[in-house]
Parts: structure tokens; C-alpha cells; sequence
């Protein structure tokens, strides 16, 4: 018997898999893995912020392990993506600036796809309705 859990977790597998799946060809076109454009979208949003992202900011919002980031940074460094400093901070490089807008908004036209047909009260309670099952999930 299906439960409201059970198709929750199938929906949200399905919807997971859906986003990696559309983005996939976009992030092997740029040479990136899911892992390595998750950290980039990261650096790029705290670069837009007028900073720059922390290794423990990326482990905590990306979710993966503190070794994890700092591969990934390493490799993204090695590949001229990204800059390391002193203190574990991350900003783009000149030609991952230069990418990143095309990523983001093939990766917000991937999104317009999903909610088409939605009004935005419903995207609105999607947004709330994700944010606290995130927020249950982390507490």
C-alpha cells in the first residue's frame, strides 16, 4: 500500500534525479560533476554577495564532508575555476566567471520548466513546503 511517506520519497527521488538529469548534459559540456557545479553555484552566489565562500559554508549548505569540499576546491583550483586564500575562502577565477552565467541561467530555465503551469501562490508553497521538509530533515 502506498503511503503519503512512501510517495513523498518516490516523488522526491524522481524529482532529484529529473534535475540531474536535464542539467547533465549542460555540466559535461563545462566539464563538471553534480558535486563540482553544486560548489561552484556556492562560490558564484557568495561572489554576487560580495564575498567569498568558506569551506564550512559550502560543507553545510552543499552537505557534503568538510574532505569532500576541500577536493573539490583543490580540483576546481587545479582547473583554474577557482582561488584559494589564506583562510579557506573561495572565489572565481576570470574564466569560471565567464561560464557561470550560462550554467545559472540554464539551471533557472531547468526550474521555469518544472513550475510551468504553476501560479506563483504555488510556487510560493512549494518554496515552504521544501524549505521545511529540508529544515525537518537537518534537524
Amino acid at each position: 500500500m502506498n503511503t503519503p511517506e512512501s510517495e513523498i520519497g518516490r516523488l522526491v527521488d524522481q524529482a532529484v534525479g529529473a534535475m540531474h538529469t536535464a542539467m547533465g548534459a549542460h555540466l559535461r559540456a563545462a566539464g563538471l560533476s553534480p558535486l563540482e557545479w553544486a560548489v561552484l553555484r556556492h562560490v558564484y552566489r557568495a561572489g554576487h554577495r560580495g564575498g567569498r565562500a568558506r569551506a564550512a559554508d559550502i560543507v553545510s549548505h552543499v552537505e557534503i564532508s568538510h574532505e569532500q569540499v576541500r577536493s573539490l576546491l583543490v580540483a576546481l583550483k587545479t582547473r583554474g575555476l577557482v582561488r584559494l586564500d589564506d583562510s579557506g575562502g573561495a572565489r572565481l577565477t576570470t574564466d569560471a566567471e565567464r561560464i557561470m552565467p550560462a550554467l545559472v541561467s540554464e539551471a533557472d530555465e531547468i526550474i521555469s520548466r518544472a513550475t510551468a503551469g504553476f501560479t506563483g501562490d504555488e510556487k510560493q508553497a512549494l518554496v515552504g513546503l521544501l524549505r521545511r521538509y529540508v529544515e525537518n530533515l537537518a534537524s
